[in-house]
């Protein structure tokens, strides 16, 4: 995905940058390697962040695979403080990783993305000692007051989606009929690529909501499919919002447990007024 200097957000075809292929990445993973260490699975892998830090000085900035993607930590799942060196360890579940699609570094067995340094620092700047706190960070693709309008009146008109021909009308023009939409990043600075792949995941859910993608699995309910010609004011939208169960501390409070998926996945039903203005009537929680 990347941005056209007029602003539109596009997304590369197979054929713009040739996808990798089944033989293409097992080619790449082939000839990546990773030390021994770091190529198991663990179900606790410990980055000690003042070591990282220390390391990185040490090599002028040359980041090694092992730096960038924190020891192929996939989860962050506790955190731990030591008074005496000031040092502050993250740790959890980790495996080795290779090329995926699209440019992501995936796990080996699991096919989950590790983190990234760029993205740690990121979240360690934006919550850094002193700021003012942030209440959310995520986006948002909204459809603008004057696409909602437009959808209204569209719905309004059409007749019945009885036929495969009449179906594909209605999607059509339920696409055409929202047309651009804007982009909202909050929390974190638009120019840092942990806001690019926030805003790259909502497009992809975007096109699957409009029915451009595959659903990743068939319960899922669509945008599309819960708009009907009965219900021009009515809309429908999914989004993942924060879902940790809890935050376990250690007796001396130096350590902590994230307990928890960390998000979830929820469906909210709206009502468009006459503006084109959108507000939410009920939420729901989607499972997989």
């Amino acid at each position: 995905m990347f941005v056209h200097p007029s602003g539109v957000m596009l997304r590369f075809s197979a054929s713009d940058v040739g996808t990798l292929t089944r033989q293409q990445l097992n080619t790449a993973k082939a000839s990546y390697g990773l030390p021994g260490d770091v190529s198991v699975s663990s179900p606790m892998r410990c980055v000690s962040l003042n070591r990282l830090e220390k390391a990185i000085i040490e090599a002028n900035g040359m980041l090694t695979d092992e730096m960038m993607y924190l020891a192929g930590i996939q989860r962050i799942r506790y955190v731990f403080y030591y008074p005496e060196s000031k040092d502050i360890v993250i740790a959890g579940s980790a495996e080795g990783w290779s090329p995926g699609h699209e440019y992501m570094m995936v796990g080996v067995t699991t096919g989950q993305p590790v983190l990234e340094l760029r993205h740690l620092v990121t979240a360690l700047r934006v919550y850094a000692p002193g700021k003012e706190i942030i209440e959310a960070v995520g986006c948002s693709i909204d459809p603008t007051p004057e696409g909602n309008v437009r959808l209204q009146q569209f719905v309004n008109q059409f007749g019945g989606t009885n036929t495969p021909a009449e179906k594909q009308a209605f999607i059509d023009g339920i696409r055409q009929s929202i047309g651009w939409q804007t982009v909202r990043i909050d929390g974190v600075p638009a120019t840092t690529d942990a806001a690019r792949l926030m805003v790259a995941a909502d497009y992809r859910m975007k096109r699957i909501g409009l029915g451009v993608d595959d659903k990743p699995w068939r319960q899922l309910t669509t945008f599309i499919e819960r708009t009907a010609p009965s219900a021009p004011d009515a809309m429908f939208r999914w989004f993942f919002v924060p879902d940790y169960e809890s935050v376990i501390l250690t007796e001396d409070s130096l350590g902590l447990q994230l307990v928890g998926d960390g998000v979830k996945l929820v469906g909210e039903n709206e009502i468009v007024d006459s503006t084109g203005m959108r507000s939410a009537v009920h939420r729901t929680q989607i499972n997989r």
